[in-house]
């Protein structure tokens, strides 16, 4: 049986990874997002 802090702490963890997960994911996706923005710009210039 675990005590409720020890619940509670599990939580918190849990949701602090899950945060940092999801903000990794929208750092990644904006990376992309950017470098594809990026490539058609420079395909207008180039063409």
């Amino acid at each position: 049986m675990l005590s409720k802090c020890k619940l509670r702490y599990i939580y918190v963890m849990f949701n602090h990874h899950t945060h940092s997960y999801k903000m990794t994911g929208l750092l990644i996706n904006g990376i992309i997002y950017a470098v594809i923005l990026l490539s058609k710009q420079l395909k207008h210039i180039l063409l």
